[in-house]
């Protein structure tokens, strides 16, 4: 299947415009990035050029009110106004990124679009807004949006019944993951991103192999139910070893909120994978394996991740443990 130009050119934007924010040394740099990631994924939205309202104009509509807000704050913060352009700038930054307050956007969008499109919103779309966030440390507003984001996902994810939605609320709980890994680390940020945005990208990719768009489908695939588990972070899947990548990293108590969230978030991941497991085999449905390559891939990252990871922490608690026999037998000689 041929893509076409239109669209090529639009794919570049969107990445372009991305890598421009991101590794821009100006404010002015940072908003023409965003600039041009939103033409280019605007189109890549609507490409057939009919007008999708439900979509892509809301879509268009946030990001814009985001974008004035960004460049208002860029005007307070050069005329010395700096407590009051920052916020309005975070402000910006918040709603282009669709954490809260300004997060009810994201659902709306999200259900009504096709599968990449609602893949890329919440995977790649974030990258630079959240990538700023790690120039405002400890924010009281970038905590509090924390702290709700965790609460709003949790919660607002347990009455979906539909995969999209699933999707966003519990995206919104990883969201605060990311917030909390940027106020330490950006690094560890980065390797919580690139394992959020892969499991989505597998989940996404599972559902539109077997065309599963609510809970009532019956049909199912190996890779949906890997990378369900990945997102939900359970052990020994990836998700769970990033998670401890930033517990062991960010010694905050905004930790418990946010596992607190993940452990709510875990009562509609069961229930979907439920209705993906259970519910098949009693309506005699079937396992796609069209993927099956891609599962073969995904178990064996994660079996070499957990692996690694169990090797890693052994090796740490017998290096502790020797260091500590050492200091106990320099300090037994040193009496003597």
């Amino acid at each position: 299947m041929s893509v076409s130009p239109l669209l090529s050119a639009c794919g570049l934007l969107v990445v372009l415009g991305n890598l421009v924010s991101i590794m821009s040394n100006s404010w002015m740099g940072v908003w023409l990035g965003m600039e041009l990631n939103l033409f280019g994924f605007l189109i890549m939205m609507n490409p057939e050029g009919c007008c999708v309202a439900q979509g892509s104009i809301k879509y268009f509509i946030a990001q814009s009110i985001g974008s004035m807000l960004m460049l208002f704050g860029f005007f307070c913060v050069s005329q010395m106004f700096n407590s009051v352009g920052s916020l309005i700038l975070v402000g910006g930054i918040l709603l282009k990124a669709g954490v809260f307050p300004f997060h009810s956007w994201v659902p709306d969008v999200v259900i009504v679009s096709n599968w990449f499109i609602g893949c890329m919103i919440l995977t790649w779309q974030k990258l630079a807004p959240f990538s700023l966030f790690s120039f405002f440390p400890s924010s009281w507003v970038l905590v509090m949006s924390l702290i709700f984001m965790s609460l709003v996902g949790c919660f607002g994810g347990l009455n979906q019944h539909s995969v999209r939605g699933m999707a966003v609320y519990s995206s919104f709980v990883h969201n605060s993951w990311l917030i909390l890994s940027l106020f330490y680390s950006f690094g560890v940020f980065f390797i919580y991103y690139l394992v959020y945005s892969l499991s989505v990208l597998m989940f996404f990719l599972s559902c539109w192999v077997v065309s599963k768009s609510s809970l009532m489908s019956y049909s199912v695939s190996w890779l949906g139910m890997l990378s369900l588990l990945m997102l939900s972070g359970v052990p020994p899947f990836m998700g769970f070893f990033v998670k401890l990548i930033v517990m062991l990293s960010c010694p905050s108590i905004l930790l418990i909120i946010c596992l607190g969230g993940s452990i709510v978030s875990l009562k509609f991941y069961i229930s979907f994978f439920y209705s993906m497991i259970l519910n098949s085999m009693e309506k005699y449905s079937y396992f796609q394996l069209e993927s099956s390559f891609l599962v073969y891939i995904f178990c064996s990252m994660n079996f070499v991740v957990g692996v690694s990871s169990l090797l890693f922490f052994m090796w740490c608690g017998i290096g502790f443990c020797v260091v500590k026999g050492l200091k106990i037998t320099i300090l037994e000689m040193k009496s003597f």
